[in-house]
């Protein structure tokens, strides 16, 4: 399993439990201690995250499992109670790697996106090979891309990120197979918005609600590696390769932590965690912080230091969860291969 969820259950009062392995889906069945499979939400190759309840639903993310352009986020699933199968969003900006969920400056519950792909609704006008740096598309990009953004084209099994350098009517000059490798476009392919950098917020993620505009948090080339709300001071805190920002109810964004500018790491602060007014940031490089936000101090909690002689302890955190008593950290054993 890549994820778990807990939905309202559709006949009991006991909540449905659901594992997702793969692009399946399964529920837990009472009746025999077993695991049913579900309606197959997506037939790509993709695996879901933990679902975030919201309201009477849940919402899980979902993440590409291919080969080229590997964890780029998909379409994500909903359940509403009352269905016995999971629904994907069809909002052009419903594709987030990292949701949580929080409050807005009126006090209502609003569920939060992080790091999106969004659908521009443009397509690429003919085919195009691996070397073309002048894109034709079948429409005048002008106010939905801008210079220095990254696009994102075709589907998965195909896709290539580029970044734009120039608009002009309705082409678009690229740098191709930015950070992947460049391939062959056909006509019609989608054109999308790669957002590594930027939060939404949505009171309905339904494919009856919306999305909110893109928020952008620091730079393009730093991405968001996850998303956590801190419910005392209704801030959003964005955890990315270069430090942990804050996003607050009156629109400012803040590097709280700008020691980590020059000491990033692509896997920095991922399976962050909010527990008992702890802010727990795992390392990139094995070890944990505890971020005091109230103060802005960090506390160094990592395994090499509280417990120097269990070497096997001193790799990196993978995950964390907990109850309002204890904390649990999943490791990655040293001894073993990170593969």
């Amino acid at each position: 399993p890549t994820g778990f969820a807990v939905a309202p259950s559709r006949s009991e009062l006991d909540p449905d439990i659901w594992a997702f392995i793969g692009r399946d889906v399964y529920s837990w069945d009472t009746s025999n201690n077993d695991w049913d499979i579900g309606t197959e939400p997506q037939a790509i190759d993709l695996f879901y995250k933990n679902g975030v309840e919201f309201g009477v639903n849940v919402v899980a993310p979902a993440w590409y499992g291919g080969s080229d352009l590997s964890e780029v986020p998909l379409k994500y699933i909903y359940k509403e109670p009352t269905s016995a199968t999971w629904t994907v969003s069809t909002e052009a900006e419903g594709a987030f790697k990292y949701m949580t969920k929080g409050r807005n400056s009126s006090g209502n519950e609003i569920l939060w996106g992080g790091f999106g792909v969004a659908d521009t609704g443009i397509n690429v006008d003919g085919a195009h090979n691996d070397s073309t740096t002048t894109l034709a598309l079948n429409a005048n990009p002008s106010g939905t891309i801008a210079v220095n953004d990254i696009i994102l084209v075709s589907g998965p099994g195909y896709r290539e990120t580029m970044l734009v350098t120039a608009i002009s009517s309705s082409n678009v000059t690229v740098i191709r197979g930015y950070g992947c490798t460049a391939a062959a476009h056909s006509d019609t392919d989608d054109v999308f918005l790669y957002q590594p950098h930027v939060v939404r917020s949505s009171s309905d993620p339904t494919n009856s609600g919306s999305w909110s505009s893109a928020v952008a948090i620091g730079e393009d080339d730093h991405p968001i590696t996850g998303v956590v709300f801190d419910g005392d001071t209704d801030t959003l805190l964005v955890t990315k390769t270069d430090g942990v920002y804050s996003y607050t109810t009156d629109g400012q964004v803040r590097n709280i932590t700008p020691l980590f500018r020059q000491f990033g790491n692509d896997q920095n602060f991922i399976g962050a965690y909010s527990w008992n007014n702890h802010i727990l940031l795992p390392l990139g490089t094995g070890g944990l912080l505890d971020l005091n936000y109230a103060e802005l101090t960090l506390k160094n909690l990592s395994f090499s230091i509280v417990a120097p002689d269990q070497t096997a302890l001193h790799g990196v955190i993978v995950a964390m969860h907990g109850d309002p008593v204890n904390l649990f950290a999943l490791l990655h054993d040293t001894s073993s291969d990170p593969e």
